[in-house]
């Protein structure tokens, strides 16, 4: 992926960095995603938000921990993550926890994931 931030220490020029999110490092917890910088050290919450990070580019393998490594930032600042799109007939997995749009109209009769067909039982 490819990151840029405002290099505070020169001026204020922003800056892109190539970097990789990933949840094989050390700083890794529970298997919760980090992102990686060149210099091998974690992102932290305290530099996206005080550097101004953003995401210029994201591979579709990417995105999805990107997103949880993006909700988990946001809980711990104790805000929600900005949607991004409004999501029409999102539906949940109870059982795995998939997150899935249908293609087609109505109630799925299953999880495409794990194919439980109590999906939505509580």
């Amino acid at each position: 992926m490819i990151l840029q931030y405002t290099d505070i220490f020169e001026g204020g020029k922003t800056k892109k960095v190539k970097a990789e999110i990933t949840t094989d490092h050390p700083a890794s917890h529970y298997r919760l995603p980090v992102v990686v910088l060149p210099d091998g050290n974690a992102l932290d919450a305290q530099s996206w938000v005080l550097l101004g990070y953003r995401i210029i580019k994201l591979t579709k393998q990417e995105a999805p921990a990107m997103e949880r490594w993006l909700k988990n930032l946001y809980a711990m600042m104790g805000m929600q993550i900005p949607p991004t799109a409004p999501q029409k007939n999102q539906f949940t997995c109870s059982k795995c926890g998939y997150e899935w749009a249908p293609r087609i109209s109505g109630t799925p009769k299953q999880c495409p994931n794990c194919k439980s067909m109590a999906w939505n039982n509580v």
